[in-house]
């Protein structure tokens, strides 16, 4: 078999390489007192990483509550022929009303049909509207927290008597708020309230 004379000269190269590398193997071998042990190699490979830099921890998803307290006394889906977009909450003139997660205030005022509405942007592409108000709490370009009053329940607008409209939006589009928080009882039940005694 004819081999050419660049791969030769290859071959022989490669054979020095590795009786080089193969000696100075056996001399560092032989040196054992001069290799690091198992503890210095950890500390070492520390302090070959860059340290990362500390800055505030990441916040977690503000929590969901309920919006109010009261009856659900019409639910989402088809009312009168038309849709109805989110689920009505009675109770009182003046009950509270609570940002249902944490947001920015995006509207708040006077709204066709609602009367009084408070609109929160909370990211991500939901809104939630809390429509027929008697008073608002907030205005535009608020920033507000989980469970921070935002207006009292009202009987405004377009409307058959006291109550919260409830509204989620995702993505532009109405969803069913009780598919939302998982049960019907999740959009009343406001912990501590003296109704809830």
């Amino acid at each position: 078999m004819a081999t050419l004379p660049g791969r030769k000269a290859n071959i022989a190269a490669l054979g020095l390489l590795l009786a080089v590398g193969l000696s100075a193997g056996a001399g560092s071998a032989a040196a054992a007192d001069d290799r690091p042990g198992p503890q210095d190699r950890a500390t070492s490979a520390r302090a070959q990483v860059p340290r990362a830099e500390s800055g505030e921890p990441a916040k977690s998803p503000a929590p969901w509550v309920a919006p109010t307290w009261g009856e659900i006394s019409s639910g989402f889906g088809m009312r009168w022929g038309s849709m109805h977009e989110g689920v009505d909450i009675a109770n009182e003139v003046g009950t509270p009303i609570r940002a249902a997660s944490a947001g920015t205030v995006i509207d708040s005022g006077p709204a066709s049909g609602y009367g009084l509405w408070v609109r929160i942007d909370h990211g991500r592409g939901r809104v939630t509207t809390y429509g027929h108000v008697d008073a608002t709490r907030v205005h535009v370009g608020q920033k507000v927290e989980s469970a921070d009053p935002i207006a009292t329940l009202g009987n405004r607008g377009q409307s058959t008597g006291p109550h919260l409209h409830f509204q989620i939006d995702v993505s532009g589009k109405a969803v069913d708020p009780v598919a939302f928080y998982g049960e019907p009882e999740a959009l009343t039940d406001w912990p501590g309230h003296p109704s809830n005694s």
